[in-house]
């Protein structure tokens, strides 16, 4: 694994070419929303109270990352900044998402950074993420 140090914040990276960014959080880690993502519809059948679920696909994980880039565990804020733009330059490329334990394929997309520090070099961040490729689903 390419991470510096894996088991803080969130990073987003590129498997082939090891480019990093550590998202963390302004007290603790980085904020992710994470739900699977389903093509479905809920339907009440008339005459009766069970309702009736319709799922056409199940898709992987996807969700939002939002946070900061800065200047800490020995990463700069500077660098981190233009590693995650360049990753906006072909957002249908896949990326790396860990966090937690999960550390997943993804595409991103409606992303942001902007410039936050008043004293030091930060960097608020947020992105939409969209796993591809290898998901289980077990019943």
């Amino acid at each position: 694994m390419p991470l510096s140090n894996h088991d803080v914040g969130v990073w987003l990276y590129d498997a082939t070419s090891l480019a990093e960014v550590l998202i963390v959080g302004g007290e603790g880690d980085a904020r992710v929303s994470s739900a699977v993502g389903e093509n479905a519809a809920t339907l009440i059948l008339i005459g009766q109270q069970a309702p009736v679920r319709i799922v056409g696909r199940v898709r992987g994980l996807e969700g939002e990352v939002s946070g900061f880039i800065m200047n800490a565990l020995g990463r700069d804020a500077s660098t981190d900044r233009a590693t995650f733009m360049s990753f906006l330059a072909d957002e249908t490329a896949e990326r790396k998402l860990k966090f937690g334990f999960r550390d997943i394929p993804v595409i991103i997309g409606n992303a942001t950074c902007e410039e936050t520090g008043e004293d030091e070099e930060m960097y608020a961040i947020s992105f939409s993420y969209w796993q591809v490729d290898s998901f289980e689903i077990s019943s």
